[in-house]
């Protein structure tokens, strides 16, 4: 038996870019995720962002380019892909892709068109987005936030 499967919660680092590949939506984004730490010595707090490439395919691909954009917080779960090409130079090339198969929207994230460094974040508001209806009370109290996930 084996498993690959992936889970990220992070944030966009731009605007999700849409393709078409024969009849099928592909939509491609980078995903930051972070950690903090304290050096237990020098009390000295510590981040580490990484930034993985996530595409999502199908319907999941069309939701992705049509409700994420740059700064949007996204729960993402998916499977590990690898690719290699040879290079012009002779050599090869890698690239690690996290293929979307799920995705859940979390927090605000920001507003498209501004910078998103958390602005309105906690302003309990959620940012406007055309086709989109705001979330209920209910919703909103039963989606998952940033340190509550079950994990």
């Amino acid at each position: 038996m084996s498993v690959n499967k992936v889970m990220l919660l992070g944030h966009l680092g731009k605007d999700p870019e849409k393709r078409q590949v024969g009849d099928t939506v592909v939509t491609a984004f980078s995903l930051a995720t972070s950690e903090k730490w304290t050096d237990k010595r020098s009390g000295e707090i510590h981040e580490k962002t990484q930034w993985h490439n996530v595409e999502a395919w199908g319907r999941t691909g069309e939701i992705a380019a049509e409700y994420l954009f740059k700064g949007s917080e996204v729960f993402i779960e998916g499977t590990l892909d690898y690719q290699t090409w040879d290079k012009k130079d002779g050599g090869k090339g890698y690239k690690t892709i996290v293929k979307a198969l799920s995705l859940q929207f979390v927090g605000s994230g920001g507003q498209r068109g501004e910078d998103s460094d958390d602005q309105g974040a906690d302003s309990g508001q959620e940012p406007e987005r055309p086709g989109r209806a705001a979330p209920t009370a209910a919703a909103k109290q039963s989606a998952p936030r940033a340190g509550k996930l079950p994990f």
